[in-house]
């Protein structure tokens, strides 16, 4: 995807497991930002989850730096800890029967 502030980034939607369930989602993997600390992927994720109302999931992340501003931002982690989860703050998301 080409993306004004981006070296990388892979962006797909589709349905991914979380907690044993199927949900439709916006994934997210392979980010680069080209100007780090500017708030460039926070304004990126938070104009794609108001356009598309869906959870957003971002792939194998590696860096600490990075996993602690997902957290900064509501992202929670996932599966292997690499992979977190952030929900629209528009409507309670319930996932295998747990509301988030």
């Amino acid at each position: 995807m080409n993306e004004v502030g981006f070296e990388q980034l892979y962006v797909r939607k589709g349905p991914y497991g979380v907690h044993g369930k199927l949900v439709n989602t916006i994934q997210i993997a392979n980010v680069t930002v080209a100007d780090k600390g500017k708030g460039v992927f926070t304004k990126f994720v938070n104009r794609i989850q108001e356009q598309y109302c869906l959870p957003i999931v971002v792939e194998q992340v590696l860096q600490q730096r990075f996993a602690w501003h997902l957290g900064r931002e509501r992202f929670l982690p996932i599966s292997d800890g690499n992979t977190f989860i952030r929900y629209p703050a528009t409507k309670p998301a319930v996932v295998a029967g747990v509301l988030l």
